[in-house]
């Protein structure tokens, strides 16, 4: 039997036996407008407050400012969480804006280098499972990570190496990939699972959609599942078919 962690998102984890299996990688994929914060989100703040299991979030997108305020609207007080050391942001944009208005690099991450080093992501997000005990990790979005690098092959080993990382350290992680379209990228061979969001055209309605791809070890359900955003987060309607 899996170990599994349960998402606290409605409905999902009826459709991968329970919950994700525990200490994996699974990727989050899917276009603008989907829905992927909203569940990352939604997922570190019912380990934090359900499960008591501290959750930590790394940002390559938007500053924490946003974070914050785009989980406001769900009721979810990542800030406060914050304080009682149940939650943590990593700020990892690989540029900022100083006090005087110009973009600057980021120099937690660029340690004389051109690239964003998959280690030292590696090794902040360890120090926080030290610090605060992380045990659920999201990372927005991988994107950012793989694009910095000129050689796809060298950006996608570090990929390989930050998976492993994770794994490593007992974290149960969601990676966000942005992606467009139905082709499969070489990323989604590297998790142990996939969790796909889509915005599809039905009947001249557009519908969000969620499907488990792949999901290692777990017996799970292969249908795309209409979901909605509520006022508190992300609902599945587990008996209900998206028919593409």
């Amino acid at each position: 039997m899996t170990d599994s962690v349960p998402t606290g998102v409605q409905g999902l984890d009826e459709l991968i036996g329970g919950g994700l299996p525990r200490g994996t990688c699974t990727l989050l994929t899917g276009g603008p407008g989907t829905g992927k914060t909203t569940l990352s989100l939604q997922f570190l703040h019912a380990g934090a407050v359900r499960f008591n299991e501290p959750g930590l979030y790394v940002t390559l997108n938007e500053t924490a400012t946003d974070v914050y305020r785009n989980a406001a609207n769900f009721g979810w007080d990542f800030a406060g969480l914050e304080k009682e050391r149940s939650f943590a942001l990593l700020d990892a944009r690989p540029f900022k804006v100083s006090d005087k208005g110009f973009i600057v690099p980021n120099q937690e991450l660029f340690v004389g280098r051109e690239d964003i080093p998959f280690s030292r992501i590696s090794y902040m997000v360890y120090n926080m499972t030290r610090e605060i005990g992380v045990k659920r990790v999201v990372i927005d979005s991988v994107n950012v990570l793989l694009n910095q690098f000129k050689d796809e092959f060298v950006a996608r080993q570090g990929l390989i190496g930050l998976v492993q990382a994770l794994n490593h350290f007992g974290c149960t992680s969601l990676l966000i990939l942005e992606k467009a379209g139905e082709q499969v990228a070489p990323e989604e061979f590297i998790a142990q699972g996939i969790i796909e969001l889509q915005l599809l055209r039905v009947e001249q309605t557009w519908t969000r959609a969620i499907r488990v791809g792949k999901m290692r070890g777990v017996k799970h359900d292969l249908d795309a599942h209409p979901i909605v955003i509520e006022d508190n987060g992300i609902r599945v309607f587990v008996k209900e078919k998206v028919l593409i």
